[in-house]
Order: C-alpha cells, then structure tokens, then sequence
C-alpha cells in the first residue's frame, strides 16, 4: 500500500539533514531509516488523521492538498524521530512537543495545522464538507447544514 496525502520522497526531504532514507549510511555516523518503516508510520499517520477528517469532509478526498501532505509529513517525522531516539520522548514513543528540537517542532506543527484543518481555518477547496446532510458548509469554523425548502409553487429555494 502507498501513502494517499504525500510520499515518502518528501518525508525523506524534509528528513535530510537530521536521517537518511534507505541504503547504506553515506556519511560517517549518519542514522539510516528503513523504508518500510516511513511506509509503515505514514499508513498509520493517514488512518488516524482520516478518522479525524471524516467528522467534517466526505472521505475519501477528491484532490491532492499541500496543507494535508504537510501534516502527515509532520506528524511522521514526529513519530520517525521517536523511534530513533533523538529526543525526549513521550509514554508512547513520540517526541514531546515541548523540548525544542526538530521532532517537537513537526509534532507540534503537524497537530497545529490538523487542528486548523478540523476548525476550518484552513479548509480543503473542493471538498465535501459535512454536518447535517450533503448540501452542508464550513462557515467561520463551524459545520452548518444549508436548508433545503418549498415554496407553494413547487419550486426548490435554498435559504
């Protein structure tokens, strides 16, 4: 399976100068990252941002977003950083968000920018939002359903 939002390619971009991605070290002392983990971690990085996004969007989504790939590359890298033991860590294995080294800053960004994505800040063009029927949209952060009414004429009016 491959990832949905972003690849591994630009998780290992932004990886470059902390871990290499795939093959043998190519400098003294560099850690190296297996590629099936990126894969494992971003598979399990997209379910749980897609079980947070099905509260407010259609899923699956219909177009490539830049905000939703940065938060998955975020929040894997996050969870990558974790597991190679960089920083302090939390009780599941992620960096803490709170010493301030490059782990924490993806965690904390990656949450920051899901959360805004959730609220509405930032809102994912061309998709279907939900809350109340199909005919719904995001208004200052909140889900409101659009109405669907009769007028005694019989024709459809939306108010």
């Amino acid at each position: 399976m491959s990832l949905t939002y972003t690849t591994k390619e630009a998780i290992a971009n932004r990886l470059e100068a902390r871990l290499q991605v795939g093959g043998a070290a190519a400098t003294f002392g560099k850690r190296v990252v297996n590629d099936n983990l990126i894969e494992q971690v971003g598979e399990q990085v997209e379910a749980r941002v897609n079980a947070r996004l099905k509260a407010v969007y259609t899923l699956p989504l219909t177009g490539s977003h830049p905000a939703l790939a940065s938060v998955v590359e975020k929040l894997v890298i996050c969870e990558i950083i974790g597991v190679y033991a960089i920083e302090q860590l939390d009780t599941v294995g992620r960096a803490t968000g709170d010493g301030g080294g490059f782990g924490s800053l993806m965690c904390k960004q990656g949450a920051d920018e899901l959360e805004a994505i959730l609220s509405g800040t930032i809102v994912l063009e061309g998709e279907t939002t939900l809350g109340g029927g199909d005919s719904s949209t995001l208004v200052g952060g909140a889900i409101v359903a659009v109405k669907v009414g009769k007028r005694k004429s019989g024709k459809t009016v939306q108010f």
